[in-house]
């Protein structure tokens, strides 16, 4: 089965791409995102920002968002570049995602909350390394199949390869004692990867969230 890779949607567009995913992002994070080589981000930005396609901010934060002409070039480039059997067979793969996608919201929940004897959820401190432990298991164990459906939507669509990439790159982080990968704000965390993904899913399906899914 061949991959959609269709030459409307290349490099320079999955750069574009990524900066409407993710809504404001560094150079760096794109790099990362992409896994195009940091000079190339870097030119195709500001060739961009030449044709008013996306902005560049100053100041306190630095980074890059995507304007309504970005956004709007984006959503052609999307469905130029999917036949009617690509969107369908990642329809069928986003189905299974969706199922994912609720074990792992309360896998993360779990992380950073537990119950207290009177069942009201408190802040995890952390300081038990046993069920730390266990929910990391349990992550990895979730990973497996995660894995899989970035492979099955990379089948269908190349960029999406780099999904499992940088998710297993999370995981590893976490397993090597780094656990705030695991759901830290703005850090690539396991949680950033996976809500990257699914803000992918619904742009490339032209979904709203909440229109057809549950997340």
């Amino acid at each position: 089965m061949t991959k959609n890779t269709d030459a409307q949607f290349g490099a320079n567009e999955f750069v574009l791409h990524s900066v409407v995913v993710k809504g404001f992002a560094s150079e760096a994070s794109l790099q990362i995102a992409t896994g195009i080589p940091a000079g190339q981000v870097h030119a195709v930005l500001n060739a961009y920002r030449q044709q008013g396609l996306v902005a560049y901010r100053e100041g306190r934060v630095v980074g890059w968002s995507a304007t309504a002409d970005g956004r709007n070039l984006n959503r052609s480039n999307l469905d130029t570049s999917l036949n009617t059997g690509a969107v369908q067979r990642m329809a069928a793969i986003y189905a299974t995602f969706k199922v994912a996608n609720t074990q792992i919201k309360e896998l993360c929940t779990r992380w950073q909350l537990r119950s207290s004897t009177s069942s009201n959820p408190i802040l995890n401190d952390h300081t038990d390394e046993a069920y730390d432990q266990g929910i990391i298991g349990e992550l990895r164990k979730f990973h497996g199949s995660a894995a899989r459906t970035c492979r099955d939507l990379g089948e269908v669509v190349e960029r999406f390869d780099i999904y499992e990439v940088r998710l297993g790159n999370a995981l590893a982080a976490i397993e090597a004692g780094h656990t705030e990968q695991f759901t830290q704000p703005l850090s690539d965390s396991y949680h950033d990867i996976w809500m990257e993904l699914h803000q992918d899913l619904l742009l490339t399906l032209n979904l709203q969230r909440g229109e057809k899914e549950d997340a």
